[in-house]
């Protein structure tokens, strides 16, 4: 398994993650066969798969007491995207910059195009639930993309649009959410069904 997780490394295409689990679980039952930097590796992958795993599942079977310092450093990476601190992030990947306690190497982070684009899909999926508008400087800065036609491109096609507007006598450059709709039926159906009340809805069906 553990040749396995190098493989996954190397190839984000034979990701599994019921084998990963898999093997936390078995470091979890045998703790002298603990690899770290087989979990730092396992962690590595789950965040270049962030929009499809819970990350916080694979920290429930990681002893934090074992954790070392290139760990840590994965951790620290998913708690800026989990707090939403996008620039702070950016500028750990772009310029290999940690917090205080953390000086460890970044740029394997920044050379993976595949990281970047879905890191990128999980901040914008994220501004989308949360806004129907926001600046193009400030969306800029949230995707780290400098180059407006780049930038424009990956808007569109997750229905996000560019317009030019007046405000308060300045032309400001404002994207807007397309997906309102599809967030706001995803509302009402959460709304709708509860834990509470699911299970009488339920037994109405059966009978």
């Amino acid at each position: 398994l553990s040749d396995y997780v190098n493989v996954a490394f190397e190839n984000n295409e034979y990701y599994d993650n019921d084998v990963m689990l898999t093997l936390l679980r078995l470091f979890c039952l045998y703790p002298h066969c603990y690899d770290k930097e087989i979990i730092k590796k396992i962690l590595i992958c789950v965040l270049y798969n962030i929009n499809n795993v819970d990350m916080n599942m694979y920290m429930s079977l990681i002893n934090s007491s074992l954790y070392d310092e290139n760990i840590k450093s994965v951790i620290y990476i998913y708690e800026l995207i989990k707090n939403c601190q996008y620039k702070k992030l950016w500028n750990c990947i772009n310029n290999n910059i940690g917090n205080e306690d953390n000086n460890c190497d970044y740029s394997y982070l920044k050379n993976d195009k595949n990281f970047i684009s879905n890191i990128r899909k999980y901040i914008l999926n994220t501004i989308s639930i949360s806004f129907e508008s926001i600046y193009l400087k400030n969306m800029s800065e949230y995707l780290n993309m400098e180059d407006k036609t780049q930038l424009e491109q990956f808007l569109n096609e997750n229905k996000w649009t560019i317009k030019m507007v007046n405000h308060k006598g300045h032309d400001e450059q404002i994207c807007y959410n397309g997906n309102i709709e599809t967030v706001q039926n995803k509302k009402n159906i959460n709304t709708y069904f509860t834990e509470d009340n699911i299970g009488s809805y339920i037994n109405k069906l059966n009978h």
